[in-house]
């Protein structure tokens, strides 16, 4: 429904990033390859994520963790962290990984 909002803030991923600058249940936002990207670091991994709700655009940076999920701060659409599926309504679409 919405392309991404998000402006290309925040540190490189693709230049690499400290591992401490990451803690368990963190996310951070920054970008790589041009693209808007979402790090969630969980005990055992770490996942790139896009940056933005498939549903309207808004940054999941705000959003929230629950499980395996992130959940959007504005309509709560929530997206699987191992697949980017969209997992609960309004967002249909996946989120790229």
């Amino acid at each position: 429904m919405a392309t991404p909002s998000i402006e290309l803030t925040g540190p490189d991923f693709a230049a690499g990033l400290p591992l401490a600058a990451l803690d368990i249940g963190a996310m951070v936002l920054g970008h790589a390859h041009g693209s808007p990207m979402l790090l969630v670091r969980r005990a055992e991994s770490i996942v790139a994520i896009g940056a933005s709700c498939t549903h309207y655009g808004v940054a999941l940076v705000d959003g929230m963790l629950v499980g395996d999920t992130i959940r959007c701060p504005l309509h709560h659409a929530c997206f699987h962290l191992d697949t980017g599926m969209a997992t609960h309504a309004p967002a249909f679409d996946a989120l790229p990984r």
